[in-house]
């Protein structure tokens, strides 16, 4: 069988997550489309068309087989990867279940991964050290650890260290190469990606790989994208003090979740900086940084300080480019010309939004 994913004119609804991937890359429940599909379908040729913003990325990540596209069963981007969608796929159902908007993706991933995560661990990748606590190679636990598998399995990658007088209480997918500080707290449907600092306390969260949370503050709720850095303290809100249903907005238009616990989304590259309090709900887009409080979306490339006397302004592309060099090569990265491009051009896209927003800004 051969499988041709396509991105349709819905994917922008999904920025900033999309503004920086396909949406076939998006983890949710612990893995992208793209991977469940070459796990449960290891024999099918995989081909994708998506847009020309995310194409160098996309296929420095992702191969890209040739099919022929008039034969090839057709699969929507935005596709959950679920195991309910793999079997409307084989044809056992009908339909697909899709993302349409960046605070689904918390939605979907608290859904599907305990799910998820039991299909993952009985693959046999991992040897099974205590009951429901699974690990891959070269994997180093300091006691003392409590692990509570009892409402889902711990699952460890390749070369993570946990640090001692740690909780983690599934069910957990923590990446490889990951470092899980002392005292933290991760519970409760939580993806780490991987090559990930986290310390402090992450619950039904998906944080994606390169990103750290090195101190201490409370992470739930949230989509965090790659190369972020929230800084110490940093805290972000999942619950209303009236304990009613969580909206968000998608431009000018307001979207009742009808969810109770939902936290925020914050695009590739952005930073908080120390005590940062993110409101419900809310979404950050690419390379912004944040400072104080923070109960508005914010586009992309803004410095935002709205309450600390200072002035939200552009956070300018050059300056863009230099952060991301000096942060690549903290992890022997190296900084390449596509990178720098597509910085550029989210620079642009975003340029009519990113104005609106700081001309309104003025004038409050």
């Amino acid at each position: 069988m051969d499988i041709l994913l396509y991105e349709d004119e819905h994917v922008v609804d999904l920025y900033p997550i999309t503004l920086t991937r396909a949406a076939f890359a998006i983890p949710v429940g612990g893995i992208t489309l793209y991977e469940m599909l070459r796990r449960t379908f290891p024999e099918a040729k995989i081909s994708y068309r998506v847009r020309d913003l995310v194409r160098a990325h996309t296929q420095r990540q992702f191969p890209n087989r040739d099919v022929d596209e008039s034969t090839a069963l057709q699969v929507n981007a935005r596709a959950v990867p679920s195991l309910a969608n793999m079997r409307r796929i084989s044809g056992e159902e009908d339909g697909l279940e899709l993302i349409s908007y960046p605070h689904e993706t918390i939605i979907w991933h608290k859904r599907i991964c305990p799910e998820n995560f039991d299909h993952f661990k009985s693959d046999g990748a991992y040897q099974e050290i205590e009951k429901g606590v699974y690990v891959g190679k070269n994997v180093t636990i300091h006691a003392p650890v409590a692990f509570d598998c009892s409402p889902g399995p711990v699952i460890i990658e390749d070369e993570t260290e946990i640090f001692p007088f740690s909780c983690i209480e599934g069910p957990v997918l923590i990446g490889k190469q990951c470092k899980i500080m002392s005292h933290s707290t991760i519970h409760d449907r939580v993806h780490i990606g991987d090559v990930c600092k986290i310390r402090g306390e992450v619950t039904e969260s998906v944080v994606m790989p390169f990103s750290n949370k090195q101190h201490y503050g409370f992470l739930g709720n949230a989509f965090v994208g790659e190369w972020v850095n929230l800084g110490a303290g940093t805290c972000n809100s999942d619950l209303k003090n009236t304990y009613g249903d969580i909206s968000v907005k998608m431009g000018n238009t307001k979207i009742e979740t009808g969810e109770q616990f939902l936290g925020c989304v914050i695009g590739d590259f952005s930073k908080t900086a120390i005590n940062t309090s993110i409101f419900t709900g809310k979404s950050i887009g690419v390379n912004s940084f944040l400072y104080g409080i923070v109960d508005e979306d914010i586009p992309s490339f803004v410095n935002h300080m709205k309450y600390l006397g200072g002035k939200s302004c552009v956070f300018y592309l050059e300056k863009a480019i230099d952060t991301q060099r000096r942060m690549f090569a903290r992890r022997n990265k190296t900084q390449e010309s596509d990178d720098i491009e597509i910085l550029r051009r989210i620079f642009d896209l975003t340029a009519t939004e990113r104005d609106s927003f700081l001309e309104a800004y003025k004038n409050r």
